[in-house]
């Protein structure tokens, strides 16, 4: 829950991982272990692209900085990065909502 107002936070990152390929498998054993992360495609030369998906910030961001210090990864980019919060989402509606009922002024004579 974001900040203790019973909204959602909502994170979603797709990530390419570069491993060392005779450490791929023990890579994979350990992302499989870790909630919130999917792997979806492995090639022979080590790379994976996986997701990362979580509502706590702190967590979320935790898990993709430490995919680095996972033995075996060599490196990892992020390529994408999708971010949801409710509270902005009923913000957003609020002010459409308002904006509907406040009479603009004109400026024509």
């Amino acid at each position: 829950m974001g900040i203790g107002l019973g909204y959602e936070n909502v994170d979603l990152c797709s990530i390419l991982l570069y491993t060392q390929p005779k450490c791929s498998e023990t890579v994979q054993n350990t992302l499989r272990e870790i909630t919130g992360v999917e792997i979806h495609a492995t090639l022979p030369d080590g790379r994976m692209i996986i997701t990362v998906e979580g509502n706590d910030p702190t967590q979320f961001g935790e898990i993709v900085l430490g995919l680095r210090d996972i033995d075996g990864v060599i490196d990892a980019n992020l390529v994408y990065h999708f971010h949801e919060n409710d509270f902005e989402d009923d913000q957003i509606q609020l002010s459409v909502e308002t904006e509907e009922r406040i009479p603009h002024e004109s400026n024509s004579p």
